[in-house]
């Protein structure tokens, strides 16, 4: 007996593939969201800090191609310090390595890495940076030897922060040799 209704068998499959694809994506206990590790709250970034991502065409409702809108990088920059570790012995001067993710650098902004010493930032340096990664060297200074918490952060020219949040890099009980 011939199928009398193949349009009709063809929209249900449809219609079925469609809801399992729509309750897959909706549930939200899986792998959708980002780690409770990395969840942080950022705001938006300035267009000067954005990058588009590609553009993606998908087909609308009257398979006429859509374009969709670049997205905007919800990352928030992240400094790590990569040879000084908690606990570390160094003598003045002393060159230190670094890296920033998430960031994009412009080379005429005068971009400096802001060392203070403890929290309450009693005392600081800012140490010019040349890009997302590369060494610093901190100086011969008086008021830098001793046992000390280190915080590292990034800023601009004239002290004000390189971006409206970051990650700062602290590196505890290090050890520092140097003039007093």
């Amino acid at each position: 007996m011939p199928d009398r209704h193949p349009l009709l068998r063809t929209s249900v499959a449809f219609a079925s593939a469609a809801a399992l694809l729509l309750v897959g994506c909706s549930s939200g206990d899986d792998s959708a969201g980002p780690t409770p590790s990395r969840t942080t709250t950022t705001p938006t970034p300035s267009p000067a800090e954005t990058e588009p991502s590609a553009t993606h065409t998908t087909p609308g409702e009257t398979g006429t191609p859509s374009t969709a809108v670049p997205s905007r990088t919800a990352t928030t920059p992240e400094l790590s310090i990569t040879t000084l570790h908690a606990g570390a012995t160094i003598s003045l001067p002393a060159t230190i390595g670094y890296a920033v993710t998430g960031a994009h650098f412009a080379a005429s902004a005068g971009y400096r890495l802001h060392l203070t010493l403890g929290g309450s930032g009693s005392y600081s340096l800012d140490l010019p940076i040349k890009g997302p990664t590369g060494t610093v060297t901190i100086p011969l200074d008086k008021m830098l030897p001793g046992k000390r918490d280190l915080t590292f952060t990034v800023v601009r020219a004239g002290g004000a922060s390189a971006w409206a949040a970051q990650h700062a890099a602290e590196v505890a009980d290090v050890t520092i040799y140097g003039p007093k």
